[in-house]
């Protein structure tokens, strides 16, 4: 209970930056630039997100598959949809687990559903980091490029010496296990070329979302501030990305003539576009489960 009422306050950090973004900013301003939204632009935009989401349901769909369970896409679809959908209301995104639950009940060991969500968000974790590196090269040069690499060598050389810890090695080695028992390299290049191509749908459904709101920044660059903000959103420390995507932006679009009050349009529709169509997890889910 203590651990979920800490993740319960840890998602709070977000909506207050959120806040205090928006006490800070000029509200008339950020008002006047949605008012300005270019609607015929948007709705491609919101085509691509769609997109994504057919893409990563498919990524879950062959993962499952992998398991020995035979679902149709359309029950992939509705479960990771659903996912999605509990992910954004509960802290953490610990909602999306609940894939794993449903799995259960079909006949799959609880231990192998679990491993599937760590897998399918770990995939995304993956593409982003690189993505994240070359956008640093890109907003910062080649040094902070190089920075990027060595703190992701650390951070791959202290998650193994965690994992190396006498205690979760025993928890973690069976799990392990089990998943690579499943494992084959065409299921590999599947999930790594799914998760590439929803990533590259993100960034032009972000692009897309950044012309309707007349963002007039070289597309390089564009490309580069949206990776980083979405490696930033993937903290589970705001719903949806509120507020620390909002601030990601700001910060790195400022250089180039972005005012803030454009930043946090484009944060917006991007936090409302995802909002607005993980409800349709939520009529899945209210529907059947």
């Amino acid at each position: 209970m203590n651990k979920q009422r800490s993740m319960q306050l840890l998602k709070l950090v977000g909506i207050l930056i959120f806040f205090w973004i928006v006490l800070n900013i000029d509200t008339a301003a950020l008002v006047a630039v949605l008012e300005q939204v270019e609607w015929i632009v948007l709705v491609p935009a919101i085509l691509c997100l769609l997109s994504i989401y057919i893409i990563k349901a498919y990524r879950w769909h062959i993962l499952v598959r992998a398991t020995g369970l035979h679902p149709t896409f359309q029950e992939s679809w509705h479960l990771y949809t659903i996912g999605i959908f509990l992910g954004n209301i509960t802290p953490g995104k610990v909602g999306e687990l609940a894939k794993a639950v449903y799995l259960h009940k079909k006949g799959l060991p609880m231990k192998i559903g679990v491993l599937l969500s760590i897998a399918d968000r770990a995939a995304d974790g993956i593409v982003i980091l690189a993505f994240s590196i070359a956008g640093l090269g890109i907003l910062g040069g080649i040094e902070w490029a190089l920075l990027g690499y060595a703190a992701l060598i650390l951070l791959a050389v202290v998650g193994v010496m965690v994992l190396l810890r006498k205690r979760l090695v025993r928890l973690a080695l069976p799990l392990v296990k089990l998943f690579l028992h499943r494992v084959h390299p065409h299921l590999i290049l599947n999930v790594f070329f799914t998760t590439l191509l929803g990533w590259l749908c993100y960034l032009l459904w972000a692009v897309l979302l950044s012309q309707s709101l007349s963002i007039t920044v070289e597309l390089p660059v564009l490309v580069a501030a949206f990776t980083l903000a979405g490696l930033v959103s993937m903290f589970p420390i705001a719903p949806n990305g509120l507020g620390t995507r909002d601030a990601a932006l700001i910060f790195l679009l400022a250089p180039y003539g972005v005012q803030p009050e454009q930043a946090v349009a484009q944060a917006f529709l991007m936090f409302t576009t995802t909002l607005l169509m993980s409800i349709l997890g939520g009529w899945y889910w209210f529907r059947n489960y």
